[in-house]
């Protein structure tokens, strides 16, 4: 009985999390990167020097510009730089697709009207961009959302279930420091 009654909270729990992520600022700002860049790229294909003009209006007004900023991160978040590099290739393989280009018109503007209040694309950026490069509809952006973080979320449960009590995290990392950076192709 009782490992039925875990399995079944399993399943719970990731459907709990992936319905309570939807909609959140967390998945929003994946969709919300792409759905302002809409507008932009069906101007940019016949003028592209309209995207400027757009995002310098939206930050002379302080909008927000969903893909842009972190809490964390005062400089471009390193998983974006990854994410851009995925979606380069991605579109390069596909053929062309103006969304890149609108995307990167965006993060320049952005970096020199922004970049001294040290304001940058996040990883929601450019995981919208790669999700459009695959084809994916902006409806299914959640539930990628959420596989990428039902491991940790598990972890969470697994903790949870040893002392019966909420697990808090202290986020104290206690790995080691200073390793070199192997490149992806060296690593074993």
């Amino acid at each position: 009985f009782r490992k039925s009654w875990r399995g079944s909270q399993l399943s719970a729990l990731a459907a709990a999390s992936t319905s309570a992520a939807w909609p959140s600022t967390l998945t929003l700002g994946q969709m919300r990167a792409i759905r302002p860049s809409e507008p932009i790229r069906k101007v940019a294909r016949v003028i592209p020097m309209k995207v400027r003009p757009y995002i310098e209006d939206l930050i002379h007004r302080k909008q927000k510009i969903m893909g842009i900023g972190h809490r964390i991160y005062r400089v471009k978040d390193p998983r974006a730089l990854v994410l851009q590099k995925l979606a380069a290739q991605m579109i390069a393989k596909r053929g062309t697709d103006p969304l890149l280009a609108v995307a990167q018109e965006v993060e320049k503007v952005v970096a020199e009207h922004l970049a001294a209040k040290k304001i940058y694309p996040n990883v929601d950026f450019y995981s919208g961009v790669v999700y459009e490069a695959m084809g994916m509809p902006a409806s299914l952006f959640t539930p990628m959302f959420a596989i990428a973080r039902v491991s940790g979320w598990l972890a969470h449960w697994l903790e949870q279930l040893e002392d019966n009590r909420i697990y808090r995290p202290s986020q104290i990392y206690t790995g080691t420091h200073n390793e070199p950076y192997v490149p992806i192709e060296e690593r074993v």
